[in-house]
């Protein structure tokens, strides 16, 4: 990624240096044409993008040639090509400066962050306590073992006691456990004493209290003591954190100088070529070099070595200081030691109820055979006679049996009349038509009669009759009843077959929406490198924005708004992690990929102000934000699910 980022910073100098042609060797003594074909040579081996083996091999050729710019050469053809080679090596040499500053404040960034995931999450705090604990016992038995060899004391049981294990790690009177806590825990060396101290005696609270406070302050001790190799991880996390912070902070402004000299270096290869032995000692002091430590060299053997002098420093200081993370060994033993019993257990467990599995897996199959037959295909056939048949059979009553109740009351309402009241055919007609239409009224009459003699009425019949009449006229006011309400669920029998089905065929669309979501959602997070990686550049985004927006701005000789060389380099740091991003995971020769380059190449450009940096950044929210999915990120970047996962 880096060397990446720095060839591609430094891709518009190549144009700017000149190229000789193979006719220099025309025309040239022998020793000369040795040396030009030398050169030649030289020129083609650092062809860009150079790696860093091959500058070091140049470099080294280069310096055994004796050759340098300060010497003019009498043919003006071999003079052209030791600039062409040397402005080679300025910009091999810019680039590799660029590289390493962005490779080490990259590094410092990455470890900052791991040490920031172990202090802001316990879990993650608790299960790095327990991976590093066989280290911190393996340094305290190394001490041990020291203490005892330098006091040639004897080994046996009593020796390692409590009482003498104090009594051999005492470093100063009054301070037993913050010794142990320093060789457990060595950033505190330099620390002070008050950050480790404070583990109360009981006793003396015994004497100075009553029984009460000693028993409390009893209980506060115990907690302190549980708590207290906890505390202590969680605050050198922090320390080692702050200390890659400063580091990183110290190499980005190292690389905002170097970021903002070339566009100096881009002038001197167009207009003063011969005065690139300023520009090497330029680079050398921002890369701090001290040339004492280095001697009295020629400035590009000098940058050269500055350059792995500073990379052999970055890496002592790293390892020195204990900022790099466990070894992968140390933060694997727990799962190597822990997870293949669990397996072995669990697999013991699964063989052992694999009758009682295989049941429950036969439960679950015909638990959703019924569940599919009984509450969704079943229910769907009826919606489908439903709509096929269109309500032609009742529900509740049919019309034929109304009919015959219908046609039975109107012959007993025609009897009745005809031998109670001596109805013609004439009449008979009338009458029928009357009941066809509900009036009862002649037969009602005969009721109302006959209720006033009931005995007499009973005796001879005619009351009876009446009373049947009346009973099977309710039969035919209760059919049709019971028609209307037939009519009107006839009406609405779709209505409730799909009422029927509704809740089966929610409980499918539920699950296969979830189905769905988790395949799709499976596919759409692998996207773009993945759900991590596009939160990573989201967060470079956000980083990018809040630099620009809290930097303060100084205003340059063209009136234009500059930035400091630290929210430069700081910027660059997210602006290669973007660069990265968009190459390795967006979609090649795709529209998304290169515009999503060119506003990254707009932002790597320093010489763009700070305004124009600010509207390059809104362009990006609004042109990627959405496609990328910066839009929901922040709500579902952390969750508890997530950390479980990763810490399994």
């Amino acid at each position: 990624m880096c060397a990446h980022f720095a060839n591609h910073f430094t891709k518009s100098l190549v144009p700017h240096i000149p190229n000789n042609p193979p006719q220099v060797l025309q025309h040239v003594s022998t020793q000369q044409q040795s040396q030009n074909q030398a050169l030649v040579d030289l020129l083609s081996y650092l062809t860009p993008p150079i790696r860093h083996h091959n500058l070091c091999h140049a470099v080294e050729t280069f310096s055994t040639m004796g050759t340098s710019l300060a010497v003019s050469a009498a043919d003006p053809e071999e003079q052209a090509l030791k600039i062409a080679v040397y402005s080679q090596f300025v910009v091999g040499l810019y680039t590799e400066s660029l590289r390493l500053c962005l490779s080490q404040a990259t590094e410092a960034e990455a470890e900052a962050e791991w040490w920031s995931e172990r202090e802001r999450t316990p879990m993650r705090l608790a299960l790095y306590l327990v991976q590093t604990f066989p280290e911190r016992i393996y340094r305290l038995g190394c001490t041990l073992a020291s203490a005892i060899q330098a006091r040639q004391l004897p080994v046996q049981l009593s020796t390692f006691s409590p009482n003498s294990i104090r009594d051999i790690l005492r470093g100063a009177p009054g301070l037993h456990s913050p010794h142990l806590a320093t060789i457990l825990f060595p950033f505190t060396r330099d620390q002070p004493a008050s950050l480790i101290t404070g583990l109360w005696t009981p006793a003396q609270v015994v004497k100075n209290g009553t029984i009460f406070d000693a028993l409390s302050h009893t209980l506060r001790w115990i907690s302190y003591s549980i708590t207290f190799p906890y505390n202590l991880a969680e605050q050198e996390c922090r320390f080692k954190r702050k200390q890659l912070e400063k580091l990183r902070d110290k190499r980005a402004e190292v690389l905002g100088v170097l970021a903002q000299m070339r566009y100096i270096l881009d002038q001197m290869l167009k207009h003063e070529p011969h005065n690139l032995d300023e520009f090497l000692q330029t680079l050398c002091t921002a890369l701090g070099a001290e040339r004492e430590d280095l001697g009295n060299q020629p400035p590009l053997q000098l940058t050269f070595q500055n350059l792995e002098l500073r990379a052999s420093q970055h890496a002592t200081y790293m390892r020195s200081q204990e900022l790099i993370r466990p070894s992968r060994l140390t933060l694997l033993w727990p799962k190597l030691v822990f997870l293949p019993p669990l397996a072995i257990y669990a697999i013991r467990s699964l063989y052992t109820s694999r009758v009682t599995l295989a049941q429950v897996a036969n439960d679950v199959l015909e638990t959703l055979e019924a569940f599919f037959k009984g509450w969704l295909l079943e229910p769907l056939k009826d919606v489908v006679h439903t709509i096929r048949a269109g309500g032609e059979e009742g529900v509740i009553v049919r019309q034929e049996t109304i009919l015959a109740d219908r046609d039975s009351l109107e012959r007993m309402a025609l009897d009745i009349a005809k031998d109670k009241l001596h109805y013609d055919n004439a009449q008979l007609d009338t009458l029928s038509k009357q009941i066809r239409l509900g009036d009862f009224t002649p037969v009602q009459v005969i009721y109302e009669d006959d209720i006033r003699s009931p005995l007499k009425s009973a005796v001879s019949g005619t009351l009876l009759r009446s009373v049947f009449i009346r009973v099977q006229k309710a039969k035919v006011d209760i059919n049709q009843v019971l028609l209307g309400i037939d009519r009107l669920l006839k009406s609405q029998e779709l209505t409730f077959a799909f009422v029927g089905v509704a809740p089966a065929i929610a409980v499918v669309y539920v699950a296969g929406d979830v189905l769905s979501r988790v395949w799709r959602g499976g596919r759409g997070r692998g996207r773009y490198g993945g759900q991590r990686k596009r939160a990573g550049a989201w967060f470079a985004m956000r980083r990018i924005e809040r630099l620009l927006v809290a930097s303060p701005a100084s205003i340059d000789e063209a009136s234009q708004e500059t930035l400091s060389p630290l929210t430069s380099g700081l910027i660059l740091l997210s602006v290669a992690s973007l660069r990265t991003f968009a190459e390795n995971f967006l979609p090649a020769q795709s529209r998304l990929r290169e515009g999503f380059l060119e506003d990254v190449e707009d932002l790597e450009n320093p010489e763009m102000g700070k305004m124009s940096k600010l509207r390059v950044v809104e362009r990006m929210w609004r042109c990627w934000g959405k496609v990328l999915g910066w839009d929901e990120m922040a709500a579902d970047h952390s969750s508890g699910t997530d950390l479980v996962l990763k810490l399994l």
